[in-house]
């Protein structure tokens, strides 16, 4: 079929999609759940029996291609290159990140630092959530994973922000492309001088730590320095991005209903149900891109070889074949944890557990230190993005005793 013969997708605008992506996603999964869209330049898969046919097929579809952000801005890691070497670079990296070794090591030091950031403005009566807590829980817990001082906060989030910057330009342009490729050159000399200290001054039970002191005939061999470094980037960027977004979008969600809040954070299974619930509504990360080797059949039409793909996690979250009334938030949703937030495949996210230990933990300490927590009615805000979708701003409100 001639790429010609798309409607739906011809006439997207992606700036469209910065504001509100959802009625767009509705017709195309509806309509032409493949379909070719030319003011992006590549296929959009929107149907999730589609897109995770695709995201599990490692030999036919890949993540190492020219025009990756991810790998233009970050180098060769562990989401910027395929097959053996993807496989040992995650293996290296995933004893930290596995329930048991999170629920005994980092839970206890995620709800420490979450106390501590609420007790820092638990007293005032209000807070732009973004700021004061989302932004900087995540990092604070990346530095404690990787084995960084907490006093790196405030230089971690600059380079966070070029960062992030940089791997949403899909258009490459010049200025956002050079900050980010600074910051990353910054960062990495940052990681670069933390590995050689430990050689000598060790920290053990952190990440870095870990793999400077891999034995060499262990699964996955010892990394290079340089392995270590670079895969340290996609490391530190995945575990701020998707945390900050989630808990974000997850209190933006809850507190569109009264109550909503509380209710979530009844007990452990509400909260968890909550959390993937506001992955599969309002996707912290909206779409996973991949090449086509080879000409590829999908759902009835060739992708050719080179051709790029955009699989809409966004959109089958939302496909009406998985999820009964799918444009409905309900965080008691029970088969919510179905979604495909996280991706699927060789590529899915490394740190998926963490994420959503920290947006439980997140959502339990906010609401037990803030009675009444709300979304700010007279200040309100809406989540944005196509690539990275949440509130650039939050202000919430709770009751405060007065003597």
């Amino acid at each position: 079929m001639a790429r010609e013969a798309f409607p739906v997708g011809a006439s997207v605008t992606l700036d469209a999609f910065h504001l509100d992506p959802y009625p767009w996603y509705s017709r195309l999964v509806r309509e032409e759940p493949v379909s070719w869209v030319p003011a992006a330049q590549m296929w959009f898969v929107t149907s999730a029996e589609y897109c995770r046919d695709i995201l599990r097929d490692d030999d036919r579809f890949v993540v190492g291609f020219e025009r990756s952000t991810v790998r233009d801005i970050l180098g060769e890691h562990m989401m910027s290159v395929d097959g053996e070497r993807a496989r040992r670079y995650k293996r290296a990296h995933q004893g930290p990140f596995l329930p048991g070794s999170l629920r005994e090591h980092m839970e206890p030091r995620i709800t420490t630092i979450a106390r501590e950031l609420v007790g820092s403005f638990r007293d005032r009566g209000q807070v732009e959530l973004r700021s004061g807590f989302a932004s900087r829980l995540p990092v604070l817990v990346m530095l404690a994973l990787l084995g960084l001082p907490a006093a790196d906060e405030l230089l971690m989030r600059r380079w966070y922000d070029a960062l992030e910057a940089a791997l949403a330009n899909t258009e490459f342009e010049a200025r956002t492309r050079e900050l980010g490729k600074a910051a990353a050159d910054e960062f990495h000399t940052h990681i670069r001088a933390a590995v050689r200290q430990l050689r000598s001054d060790r920290r053990p039970g952190t990440l870095l730590d870990d793999l400077v002191h891999a034995a060499a005939d262990g699964p996955s061999g010892r990394l290079s320095d340089d392995e270590i470094v670079l895969n340290a980037g996609i490391v530190l960027f995945g575990g701020i991005s998707t945390v900050e977004a989630l808990v974000l979008d997850a209190v933006w969600a809850l507190g569109q209903t009264e109550g909503a809040l509380e209710a979530a954070v009844a007990d452990p299974t509400t909260v968890h149900r909550a959390v993937h619930e506001t992955i599969r509504w309002m996707g912290p990360v909206q779409t996973a891109h991949r090449m086509a080797t080879t000409d590829v059949e999908v759902g009835g039409h060739t992708i050719r070889r080179g051709d790029m793909v955009a699989c809409v996690l966004a959109a089958a979250n939302r496909d009406p074949a998985v999820f009964e009334d799918p444009d409905q938030f309900r965080p008691d949703r029970l088969d919510s944890h179905q979604h495909l937030g996280f991706a699927a495949g060789q590529h899915h996210c490394l740190g998926l557990h963490l994420a959503l230990a920290e947006c439980r933990v997140a959502l339990t300490e906010l609401v037990a230190a803030l009675p009444g927590l709300r979304v700010d009615p007279y200040r309100p805000s809406v989540p944005v993005g196509s690539e990275f979708r949440q509130p650039d701003h939050l202000w919430v409100v709770w009751d405060t005793v007065r003597a």
